[in-house]
Parts: C-alpha cells; sequence; structure tokens
C-alpha cells in the first residue's frame, strides 16, 4: 500500500492509553475476569455465548483493543454463516461511526481471516487514529501492511502532533524494531522515558532492547523500575510474555526476588482462540531461575520435557539443561553456556 493510501485523517484524540477508556455507566473494572471467562467460553465451543461476552466487553470498555480483538477472533473461528453475520453488524457500526475503535479492530480482524488485507489495514488505521493503542495492533499491523517502511513513516508523521503519547511512541519503537532498524527505535524509546521514566510499557521495551544490545547494566535498571509499575489490568497475551521478559532480565544481573515476584504473577492463561501465550517460556524462565539460585536439580525438574515449540525457548531449554547438568557433575557440552540471543520485541511482549 502507497504511503499516500496510508494518510487518513488524523483525530485529535485526547485519550493518550485507550487501554483505560470505559463507557459512561460501565460496570466496575472486571475486564480480565470477563475476558478470560468469554476466552473459555470459545474454547469450550460455546461460540455464540462467547460472541456475546465479547461484544459486551467491548461496549463497556470500547477503547480497550484485546476486547474487540477477541470478538473478531472468535467470530473468524465461527462457521461461514456466524461469521458472515457479525461481519455485517460490525460493518453497519463502521458505517454509522467510522471512528467506532471497537468496531474498527473487530472488522479488522474478521477482513484479515478472510484475506482481505488492505481492507483490514485501513480499518486498523482508522482505529489507530481514533485512539487505539496496544502492543496487540502491532502484530496486525504488519500482517496486513504491504508497505512496512511506508506504514513506520505514517506513524512518524503522526508522532509530531501527538507529543506525549507514550503508547503510540510505544507502538511506532515495535514498527521500527521489526523493520530491524534498532537504533531509531532506541532513539524513540529513550526520548519518550526522558518525558515519561514511569511508563511501564516504554520501560520494558527499554530493557529488552539494550538486554538485546548487550547493556545488561540498563536492561537490569529498566526492568526492575517496570516491574514494580506494571499495571494491573493486562490480558495474558501482554502480561505474560512481558513478566517473562522483565524476569529474564532480572534473573541475568542477579536480582532473583523481582524475578520470583514477576513469575509469581504470570496468572490464569485462558485466550480466544487464534491467540496463543508462550506458556512453554514460562517452564524455561522458572528453570533460569532455579539455576540462578542455586538449585540446579530443580531446574531440569522445572523443564518442559518435549522440544519447545518455539526456536528461541527450545534453544534457552537446551542452555539452561546443559549448565544444570554440569552442575551437578553430569557432564558439559562446549556449547552449554552460550545462550540464546535475545530477540527483539516486534511482536506482543
Amino acid at each position: 500500500m502507497r504511503l499516500a493510501t496510508l494518510l487518513v485523517p488524523l483525530a485529535l484524540a485526547t485519550a493518550v492509553n485507550g487501554a483505560f477508556a470505559q463507557a459512561p455507566g460501565a460496570p466496575a473494572d472486571d475486564r480480565v475476569a470477563r475476558y478470560a471467562e468469554a476466552s473459555r467460553q470459545a474454547r469450550a465451543g460455546q461460540i455464540e455465548r462467547a460472541l456475546e461476552s465479547f461484544d459486551a466487553l467491548a461496549r463497556d470498555f470500547p477503547a480497550w483493543v484485546p476486547a474487540s480483538r477477541g470478538l473478531g477472533l472468535v467470530a473468524a473461528s465461527a462457521g461461514e454463516e456466524l461469521a458472515e453475520t457479525w461481519r455485517g453488524r460490525l460493518r453497519e457500526r463502521v458505517r454509522r461511526l467510522r471512528r467506532d475503535i471497537a468496531a474498527s479492530v473487530a472488522l479488522a480482524v474478521l477482513e484479515k481471516a478472510a484475506g482481505h488485507r488492505e481492507e483490514a489495514h485501513r480499518l486498523l488505521l482508522t482505529a489507530v487514529t481514533a485512539g487505539a493503542r496496544s502492543p496487540l495492533l502491532v502484530p496486525l499491523l504488519l500482517e496486513t501492511s504491504e508497505d512496512p517502511a511506508g506504514l513506520a513513516g505514517w506513524f512518524a508523521l503522526r508522532a509530531s502532533v501527538l507529543p506525549g503519547d507514550s503508547a503510540f511512541e510505544a507502538m511506532r519503537a515495535r514498527l521500527l524494531l521489526a523493520e530491524g532498524r534498532t537504533a531509531e527505535a532506541d532513539r524513540i524509546v529513550r526520548a519518550s522515558l526522558q518525558r515519561h521514566p514511569d511508563d511501564p510499557e516504554l520501560l520494558s521495551l527499554g530493557a529488552r532492547i539494550a538486554r538485546a544490545k548487550g547493556d545488561l547494566s540498563a536492561a537490569c535498571e529498566r526492568a526492575g523500575l517496570a516491574a514494580g509499575l506494571l499495571p494491573p489490568v493486562e490480558v495474558p497475551e501482554i502480561r505474560i510474555p512481558r513478566r517473562l521478559w522483565l524476569a529474564r532480565a532480572l534473573i541475568a544481573c542477579g536480582r532473583t526476588e523481582p524475578a520470583r515476584g514477576l513469575l509469581a504473577g504470570l496468572g490464569p492463561m485462558a485466550t480466544p482462540p487464534g491467540s496463543p501465550v508462550p506458556a512453554e517460556g514460562a517452564a524455561v524462565v522458572r528453570a533460569e531461575l532455579e539455576l540462578a539460585t542455586g538449585e540446579p536439580v530443580k531446574a531440569l525438574a522445572r523443564l518442559p520435557q518435549a522440544p519447545a515449540a518455539d526456536p528461541f525457548w527450545s534453544e534457552a531449554a537446551r542452555a539452561v539443561r546443559l549448565e544444570a547438568l554440569a552442575a551437578i557433575g553430569a557432564g558439559y557440552g562446549e556449547e552449554g553456556r552460550t545462550l540464546p540471543r535475545e530477540p527483539l520485541p516486534a511482536g506482543l511482549a
């Protein structure tokens, strides 16, 4: 898609982080519990009930991206007739209110599943322009974009008229990382942290970028700050990867107790169909923690029996296993101390 196509009108939205926007008269903030229940309904095959649950959640919290994304994912997993019914409903809502964030994101997920990438991308950009902010949007934007460099340019243009929007800057940094433009992403995160030193998303991003660059001191400092600032309302797709990567950074610099606290707060892992959570990573990080606290036998017991599906976690598990075996005198390979290179956070974490 050409850059000119991406230049949709910019809404002067005042909400910096849509994650906490709530409709007037909505009930108390029980989003995560309702999200988990709707996900369980979908996983149990109660598709129509799950759709209604996600729709109600999206209406109560119209700018909260996980709810509308969940609605789209469940609708896409339904049969053709039911999916088309919801596509029609969502299209009508977008027609009536072009800047309906919830309807735009849900419809974008449906259109992407149907192979309509360009329309899905247009809807996502409309949602971002209206104030949608979430790391969950970044993979969707990348998967539907025909011009990732143009997409990064679109974000750069809007950054100049959205001063102080830390969540927007975090999304912009993630897009640059996906393009391999690490230095630019690092500059954006550093500059944003000057204005928002207590933003957990920026601190988490900064910690992972620093560790990937080999700056263990900066990674440890940022991870420690982020660990004490994590919001209480996060869905598993955000909460679990973020806590795992922060825990790894803290373990690497010897701060095992804060890391243990992060792992204790991983919480439930119920997600809608089509939204995997890196649960296998949790076992590996727990094993790394046991190893760091002098418990190699417990570390071996923590490791998953089968190889991880994700190559990164599979390699990390191998490294822990070799080091733990060496610690108990059971042999050590030449590659045992070579930990896998830290991947850059272009996706969910």
